[in-house]
């Protein structure tokens, strides 16, 4: 494992410089793999409000309370160059065979959680819809 953790920070840029502000969308914390941090964008009810207060009628009330709670929000996160002098690239399109090996590392991480029901319930249960 310690072997794995070395070769994947050793793909991961370096993080400079991170800045946001998400106040009243995700609590400082709750991180986002909290399955039961809730949505602060809640759901059309279709108009039936006895169960819920803060029910939104139609889709343009949704709109704009989402409009609402987004207003300067937001951040950004400086990163180290992933250019070719520092040992990336980035070549488009892609050649057959670049993108043969990108499918074969797609089909290992699909194929890695394949039938893996501990896994998946234990993603399922984590996953957040606050973090997208």
């Amino acid at each position: 494992v310690a072997t794995r953790t070395t070769t994947l920070r050793n793909h991961l840029p370096v993080v400079h410089h991170a800045d946001y502000d998400l106040t009243g969308l995700i609590p400082e914390d709750c991180p986002t793999t909290d399955a039961e941090q809730a949505s602060p964008f809640l759901k059309n009810n279709g108009g039936d409000n006895n169960n819920n207060d803060d029910a939104i009628d139609d889709d343009n009330d949704m709109e704009l309370r989402k409009n609402r709670l987004l207003q300067n929000k937001g951040g950004h996160i400086l990163l180290q160059s992933l250019s070719p002098s520092h040992g990336y690239f980035q070549d488009s399109p892609l050649s057959p065979f670049q993108s043969s090996k990108c499918l074969a590392a797609v089909a290992e991480l699909h194929a890695s959680a394949w039938g893996d029901e501990v896994l998946l319930r234990t993603i399922g249960d984590r996953l957040s819809t606050a973090g997208g």
